[in-house]
């Protein structure tokens, strides 16, 4: 070897150009990211369309802007477990892809390491609707209660002025 080959030589080089691209990702991200997105607003209109059962039986519901609120934060709370169940299935899926095309990995390794299913988020979520759904559809409050108090319910006002004294 001539001098100048031994200056640039690196052990680097003498690696064949497989395995240095064993791990290379030759997915498309568009499609991922587009089936990401899909599947994002299918949940929140499901979510949105599982939110206005509560929502609109409560319009004259003596307890209607608490379940309103409520429901809003259920939303909030089902979207974020929804969208982040979906991206880790969506990332193992692509990990579980990649390590069997590597063959490094047995069919019984390959599961190693798999996210699970958050139940208990997801039933926490399904018995808060259930809750709310139930809540909602108890009974109604008359239109005359709403706008007046019973008369059980008032006192009466004592007069401020005495009344005058009756003649005999």
């Amino acid at each position: 070897m001539s001098a100048l080959a031994l200056r640039s030589y690196t052990p680097a080089m003498s690696l064949p150009w497989f395995t240095m691209l064993a791990s290379a990702d030759a997915s498309d991200p568009n499609a991922n990211n587009l089936l990401v997105l899909v599947l994002s607003v299918g949940l929140i209109l499901g979510i949105i369309v599982l939110a206005l059962v509560p929502i609109v039986r409560t319009r004259r519901h003596r307890h209607g802007d608490i379940i309103r609120v409520l429901t809003f934060f259920w939303g909030v709370a089902a979207a974020y477990i929804a969208f982040k169940t979906t991206t880790q299935q969506l990332d193992w899926s692509a990990e579980r892809v990649s390590r069997l095309e590597s063959g490094y990995y047995s069919q019984a390794q390959v599961d190693q390491g798999a996210p699970g299913w958050p139940i208990l988020s997801i039933s926490a979520i399904a018995l808060g609707y259930g809750g709310l759904v139930v809540w909602s559809f108890l009974p109604l409050l008359p239109v005359a209660a709403m706008a007046t108090p019973s008369k059980a319910m008032e006192k009466p006002v004592p007069s401020t002025n005495p009344s005058p004294p009756a003649d005999a």
